[in-house]
């Protein structure tokens, strides 16, 4: 759906380079009810990427991810409805469930190694979103612990023999 722009927080660096255009909404997605695995998010990918390629290959292919805090992050207090999730530690325990019930249907199929993309973390590391972010109020250093903590969840009991990375990108 459209989400009003006032939803999106100022400090994170894209953010705000897309509010200068001038739009008034943007599509994006805010929780308004409790959240679950009701389908697989990646399977059919996998499945897809196995009937192009051999069998003996199957075990070398990678499925990436989205990150758990996308929309947190860029959504802020607005991420989640406080009448169905009553803080972070509600909402991230819900995602890090459906990740690990994806993780292991995928693990089933035969995915050995999955990787989370995620380039907003990196923002961590700019100034102009930490300053901004200690202007709003915000404690940057506890919400990436919020975040690493997430992180861990998501993967929490994910098979040994499974690989499992972070791709993380700064520049530009």
């Amino acid at each position: 759906t459209l989400v009003p722009l006032h939803m999106f927080m100022d400090y994170v660096p894209d953010v705000l380079a897309f509010k200068k255009l001038a739009f008034k909404n943007a599509p994006s997605y805010i929780c308004d009810g409790k959240l679950s695995r009701a389908r697989p998010f990646y399977l059919g990918q996998f499945e897809a990427l196995k009937a192009a390629t051999t069998p003996e290959e199957h075990g070398h292919l990678k499925i990436t991810m989205c990150a758990p805090e996308w929309y947190h992050l860029r959504h802020g207090e607005y991420a989640y409805d406080r009448n169905v999730y009553k803080n972070d530690d509600e909402y991230f325990a819900d995602i890090a469930i459906a990740y690990q019930e994806e993780i292991k249907e995928l693990y089933a199929a035969g995915c050995r190694h999955i990787q989370i993309d995620d380039p907003l973390l990196a923002y961590f590391c700019a100034e102009s979103m930490i300053k901004g972010m200690e202007e709003a109020g915000i404690d940057h250093e506890a919400l990436l612990d919020t975040y690493i903590k997430a992180y861990n969840d998501c993967i929490k009991g994910h098979p040994s023999d499974m690989i499992v990375g972070l791709h993380l990108c700064r520049g530009n």
